[in-house]
């Protein structure tokens, strides 16, 4: 139904209209009866005002050149019209005026010697003889005239108090033509009288609007309602959107430019390293710890996913979730957990919930593919999770028996292209897998990662224990994994003999992590990694020469659990230890003293550690399943132009340290 001040408008509209009609219906008729009284007074039709002879005596005056007009044609004999201008035979006028511009030769004339003739059989002799006869004359009599009314194109204006979104709405839809809108007001007319009637019979002369009685749903139908795939939907995403709005502070007086504070503590990066966020959920992370971390590569510093192991099999907290949710999973072995935090909003909930049978050791997100992630399990399963899909189930997971992984998948990664990529994973068998992220029913490639060292009588070979894993960059064939014997292998995935090619010098202890150095510059670093380990150690490598490190750090006073490098900075990595502290060490200042330190509060287990893509935060989680969000200030995660060339001279000198102590041990020996 319109509303009443475009009824209004519309009725205006037409009313103008109208008058616009009326006017131009007299002006029409005026202009007609004017014509009409202008060829009367031409004609001479107007008997009772001129005399009868007036139109000949007129005619007689009109064409007293026509002599001179045929002489000039070389026409000769040339009849002459009586001054009467009537014809003899019938009595009648032969011609009324003719107009102006009339062509002597055609149509009935007159001259001014007199004579009248008629137009049908009247001839007149030419200079050589002969009759030429004159064309037939057409009375002329007065003409009828239709008049066509076409209306002009209506043209609605409407105020601005009345474009609202009912004008959104399709043309067949909107009611603007006359006869709708009649009906309407008619309608309404017809309703309002009805009302009045119903309160008049009641007694009710309050004018209170009739209260409506909604309809009382049945348990059932609330329950089909609640359960729906559409009102799931529409609940979790308007949830989020106004828990966001309520958490959001933005303030519009916070300065944009570096105080002189600022600049005084870039000088100390010590102070430059600060906890800013900690996200936890009791409900789903209580008897937990972190297993995982990853950043999107589609928002790569604002999501961040994590992966949950749990410790106690009575604690299932997705039991009382509702099936239609995704949520249940059954029994026991509804443990897995992995989650999506978003550090662009200030709410402390996560975006988004996945949930597996068994425990999660690692998630990752699926690079190419911004709706997917994808998890290993405990049991050796790989699962993906679409974030499409409102459940919270995996959409795709591995079969057992499978040819894939029988072992804890504590190693996934999609490394390749846009449009050649593939998902490597390695389980603690030593298997790694290839597979294709649209079928994971079986591996597209399978290699065996064995090793000569530790062999037996009955066993030449033995299956490599991967923990860790890490590819260079934009490689990848080659790679190397750290495996819980202490050894850091270096293998391949296709060539003459795929597998383990390299050993490197090993750990005292299990390799907790090894990371490639990714920074770009002007000078390639990726052959250097760095590695961790339980014998309180990290140690930096590279693949141009395996073997011995070329540097240690020692006696850091605790395990070891992650090393990883600086994304930006060619020559800083950070290290976490279970005491709870991180340091971040940059070579090119020392490489016996870390650049910074950050000591979090309870001193919690750091299980795992993730740069930022821009390098200006750190995720860390720990033991008790937080997360805790470290903001790095820009003097340590940004370079000075001769970062690359310093680095260079590093390594150069650590050569030569390692060389020193070589044959400094070799002639100690001899003695």
């Amino acid at each position: 139904m319109m509303s009443t001040p475009v009824k209004d408008e519309l009725a205006r509209k037409k009313e103008k209209l109208e008058e616009m009609r009326r006017k131009k219906a007299e002006m029409q008729r005026t202009n007609a009866e004017k014509h009409k009284a202008k060829m009367r007074g031409i004609m001479g039709l107007d008997q009772g005002d001129a005399p009868a002879g007036g139109a000949a005596a007129g005619s007689s005056e009109r064409w007293s050149n026509a002599d001179d007009i045929f002489k000039e044609f070389d026409i000769q004999g040339v009849p002459t019209q009586s001054s009467s201008g009537v014809d003899p035979s019938t009595g009648q006028s032969l011609l009324s005026t003719p107009p102006s511009g009339m062509s002597a030769a055609g149509g009935m004339m007159e001259s001014s010697t007199g004579g009248a003739f008629s137009g049908e059989g009247l001839t007149h002799a030419s200079g050589l003889g002969t009759s030429r006869s004159l064309r037939s004359t057409s009375k002329l009599e007065m003409g009828s005239f239709n008049t066509v009314d076409i209306p002009p194109t209506e043209n609605y204006l409407y105020p601005k108090s009345t474009q609202t979104d009912e004008f959104l709405l399709p043309k067949e839809s909107q009611q603007t033509d006359a006869e709708e809108l009649a009906s309407t007001v008619k309608e309404e007319a017809t309703e309002n009288k009805d009302a009045d009637k119903g309160k008049k019979e009641s007694g009710s002369g309050s004018g209170s609007p009739v209260p409506v009685v909604a309809k009382e749903l049945t348990e059932e139908e609330k329950a089909a309602i609640v359960s729906s795939e559409g009102f799931l939907t529409f609940l979790t995403r308007s949830s989020q959107l106004v828990e966001r709005k309520i958490t959001s502070e933005v303030d519009v007086y916070k300065p944009y430019i570096q105080e002189d504070d600022d600049k005084s503590s870039s000088t100390h990066p010590g102070s430059q390293v600060k906890v800013s966020r900690v996200f936890y959920q009791d409900f789903w992370c209580a008897n937990s710890a972190i297993s995982s971390l990853d950043w999107s590569p589609f928002f790569p510093n604002e999501l961040v996913l994590s992966s949950y192991h749990s410790f106690s099999h009575d604690h299932h907290p997705a039991g009382a979730a509702s099936e239609s949710t995704g949520g249940s999973l059954g029994g026991l072995e509804n443990s897995g957990l992995a989650m999506v935090w978003n550090l662009g909003f200030n709410t402390d909930t996560p975006d988004a919930i996945y949930q597996c049978q068994t425990s999660v050791v690692n998630a990752v997100f699926a690079k190419f593919h911004q709706n997917l992630v994808v998890g290993g399990t405990y049991s050796g399963r790989v699962v993906i999770w679409d974030s499409r899909n409102n459940k919270r189930s995996p959409v795709q997971r591995t079969a057992l028996p499978t040819q894939g992984h029988t072992h804890p998948v504590f190693c996934t990664e999609v490394i390749g292209t846009e449009n050649a990529h593939n998902l490597i994973t390695i389980s603690s068998d030593g298997k790694l897998c290839s597979w294709s992220l649209d079928m994971l029913s079986e591996p597209q490639e399978t290699v065996e990662l064995f090793t000569s060292l530790g062999k037996t009588q009955t066993s030449k070979h033995n299956s490599v224990p991967v923990k860790c894993m890490s590819f260079p960059t934009n490689e990848y064939n080659s790679f190397v994994v750290g495996a819980e014997d202490g050894y850091i292998y270096g293998a391949v995935r296709h060539g003459s003999k795929p597998g383990i090619t390299d050993t490197y010098e090993r750990h005292y202890a299990p390799v907790t992590s090894v990371d490639f150095n990714q920074c770009p510059g002007p000078i390639d670093f990726s052959h250097l990694f760095v590695s961790s380990s339980f014998d309180w150690s990290a140690k930096l490598w590279s693949t141009k020469a395996p073997g011995r490190p070329l540097h240690s750090l020692e006696g850091l006073g605790e395990y070891v659990t992650e090393s990883r490098w600086c994304p930006t900075h060619p020559s800083t990595f950070a290290t976490t230890l279970t005491t709870g502290r991180m340091d971040i060490w940059n070579l090119n200042h020392d490489t016996e003293v870390p650049l910074s330190s950050l000591q979090l509060e309870g001193s919690p287990a750091i299980i795992k550690a993730k740069w930022a893509q821009n390098g200006r935060k750190i995720v860390m989680g720990d033991d008790d399943g937080k997360i805790h969000v470290a903001d790095i200030g820009e003097n340590i995660c940004t370079p000075q132009p001769d970062a690359w060339s310093n680095l260079v001279h590093t390594l150069s000198e650590l050569q030569t340290q390692t060389t020193e102590i070589d044959q400094w041990s070799d002639t100690s020996s001899n003695y």
